[in-house]
């Protein structure tokens, strides 16, 4: 598992994930007594997120972010749409768009031309009625081409915090301040993903599990994992969980 992780297998080698409900003929009382476990037991027996541990840094629940694919109670309301655009090396680009906090499309690009990526984007505009005042594209690398082509809002990652009265808290930039907004949003049920394709499901719970706060022991303010080592230990870029993030934005910027 690990070295599969790591991408260091041999080429003539795969890992296989294989869960305890994999198997038709396991006793229901086997998977009970899993279930009984403590919480991290559970998760790395039953569930087989190996790597979940009660790490104080995670700013996510687990079992919160599984519950945005079942919180279909969450009500619609201005439509939005966020893309992270795929980098110089990446493979793809995400695309969602949202209802208020409902999350009713997804689109994923294989490697495409920036213009190719506007245009597509100026589609699912027309298609949906959203602005360009309630679009927002990551900006950091070949984004800030789509941003420029759209003249949408564009997302700097590294960008200072938005400033609010009375704001109790001091964020190192933008994308901390939003994560950090993504977390408290997620963990109290606000947000729903309509997303069905299970593999989707894993990676962005898998994603949202990396999201970390840095030198937590430290004052000062505060900051995510830098995206370098997220991407490191995922083996790929968190794509996902930065369209999610990005969504943010619209929730903290004063109106």
């Amino acid at each position: 598992y690990k070295p599969s992780r790591e991408n260091q297998l041999k080429d003539e080698r795969f890992f296989v994930q294989s869960l305890v409900t994999d198997n038709p003929f396991i006793s229901k009382h086997y998977i009970s007594n899993l279930q009984k476990l403590d919480k991290a037991s559970r998760e790395r027996l039953l569930y087989g997120n190996w790597d979940y541990d009660e790490d104080p840094s995670v700013l996510i629940d687990y079992e919160k972010s599984v519950d945005l694919f079942t919180n279909d109670f969450v009500k619609g309301g201005v439509k939005y749409i966020t893309a992270d655009i795929a980098r110089l090396g990446d493979d793809k680009t995400v695309i969602r768009v949202w209802d208020g906090l409902r999350s009713i499309k997804r689109y994923e690009l294989a490697k495409m031309r920036v213009d190719d990526v506007s245009n597509k984007i100026r589609q699912i505009q027309a298609e949906f009625n959203v602005p360009n005042s309630n679009t927002i594209c990551d900006e950091d690398g070949v984004g800030g081409g789509v941003v420029d082509t759209l003249r949408c809002i564009g997302f700097v990652n590294n960008s200072k915090q938005i400033e609010l009265a009375g704001q109790k808290f001091n964020y190192s930039n933008l994308r901390s301040q939003c994560y950090f907004k993504l977390a408290d949003y997620v963990n109290s049920n606000l947000i729903y993903l309509s997303d069905s394709d299970v593999s989707i499901r894993e990676k962005i719970t898998e994603e949202l599990g990396e999201i970390k706060q840095k030198d937590i022991d430290k004052d000062g303010k505060l900051i995510i994992v830098p995206k370098d080592a997220i991407k490191r230990n995922l083996g790929r870029s968190p794509d996902d969980s930065d369209c999610l993030m990005m969504r943010m934005y619209f929730e903290i910027k004063p109106i």
